[in-house]
C-alpha cells in the first residue's frame, strides 16, 4: 500500500571490510567478532585503565587523521570516568590547553563543539569549531562567539552556550546519521542499563576505516546479546491503517511482561 526503499548497500565501508562483516554479526547476535587491520579488541578490565588506553589512542589517531576523522563514543554523557563530558574535558586539556587564548563561558577558542539542539540552519549534533569572539557593536550589545561549522557559520552568545557542548568525545546517540574514519569505544559493565545490541550496532557503523573497542570483553559480549530494546510501541502501524486503507488482515498482539515486548 505503501512504497518503499530499503537501502540495503553499504557504501561507508568496503566489502570486505571487517566492520561491516563484524556490523551484520552484532545486529544478529553472534559474538565470534573478526579482528584485522581495521577492527581491534584491547580487553582491559578497570575504569581507569580504560579511560587511559581510550584518551593514548585518541591522540596517536588524531596525528595522523586530524581532529574531524577521530570520534570517541561512549553509552553515556555524565556518568563516570568513561561518560563523555568528563572524557571531553581530559581530550581538551590535551588537545586545545589553557596557554592564555580568549574564552567565553566555558569554551576556549579552538575548541571542538557540538550543537545540542536544532537550531535556524543548523541541526542537532552538527561539530564545529570555536573560531573567534565578536566585541559588542552598534547592532549587537554583547560579546558572540563564532562558531564554524564546516557548510556555515553561527554567532551564540554566552547564555546560548547552553546550547553547546565540547565534542572530542559524544554519546553514540549523538552520533546517530554521521561518519568518521577512526571510531573509539569504551567498553564496561556499568553500561550495562543502557549498552545493548543496537547501541554497539550504530556505534560501530559510524567508522569507515577503523574502530578500536577498548575495555571489558564480557560487557562487549552481554550487550550484544541483549536485544530488548528493539520492539518499540509507537503506534504507527495503527496511525497509518487510519488514514490508508488497506486490506482485512489478522492483528498481531503484543504482550508486556516486566522485561520485555513478547
Amino acid at each position: 500500500c505503501i512504497k518503499t526503499c530499503v537501502l540495503d548497500t553499504p557504501f561507508r565501508q568496503s566489502e570486505e571490510s571487517n566492520i561491516l562483516k563484524n556490523a551484520e554479526k552484532i545486529n544478529n547476535g553472534i559474538l565470534d567478532l573478526s579482528e584485522g587491520d581495521d577492527f581491534e579488541f584491547i580487553d582491559i578490565k578497570s575504569e581507569k585503565e580504560i579511560l587511559d588506553e581510550c584518551l593514548k589512542i585518541y591522540l596517536r589517531e588524531v596525528k595522523e587523521r586530524t581532529l574531524d576523522g577521530v570520534w570517541l563514543l561512549t553509552p553515556f554523557r555524565k556518568y563516570g570516568l568513561l561518560g563523555s563530558n568528563t572524557i571531553n574535558e581530559k581530550l581538551r586539556d590535551y588537545l586545545n590547553p589553557d596557554c592564555g587564548q580568549e574564552t567565553f563561558g566555558h569554551f576556549r577558542i579552538g575548541d571542538k563543539v557540538m550543537l545540542m539542539e536544532n537550531i535556524e540552519g543548523f541541526s542537532n549534533g552538527d561539530t564545529g569549531y570555536f573560531k573567534e569572539i565578536l566585541p559588542p557593536d552598534d547592532d549587537e550589545p554583547y560579546e558572540r562567539a563564532v562558531i564554524d561549522f564546516g557548510f556555515g557559520k553561527k554567532t551564540f552568545t554566552k547564555d546560548q552556550t547552553s546550547k553547546l557542548s565540547l565534542a572530542y568525545a559524544s554519546t553514540i546517540h549523538k552520533a546517530q546519521g554521521c561518519e568518521c574514519a577512526c571510531i573509539i569505544m569504551p567498553e564496561h559493565r556499568m553500561f550495562k542499563k543502557i549498552n545493548k545490541r543496537n547501541l554497539v550496532y550504530t556505534g560501530v557503523t559510524r567508522a569507515r576505516e577503523k574502530v578500536y573497542m577498548v575495555g571489558q570483553m564480557d560487557a562487549l559480549k552481554d550487550a550484544i546479546l541483549d536485544n530488548s530494546c528493539v520492539f518499540r510501541n509507537t503506534l504507527i502501524a495503527s496511525r497509518l491503517r487510519k488514514i490508508i486503507p488497506v486490506p482485512e488482515f489478522e492483528q498481531l498482539s503484543f504482550h508486556l511482561d516486566k522485561k520485555r515486548w513478547q
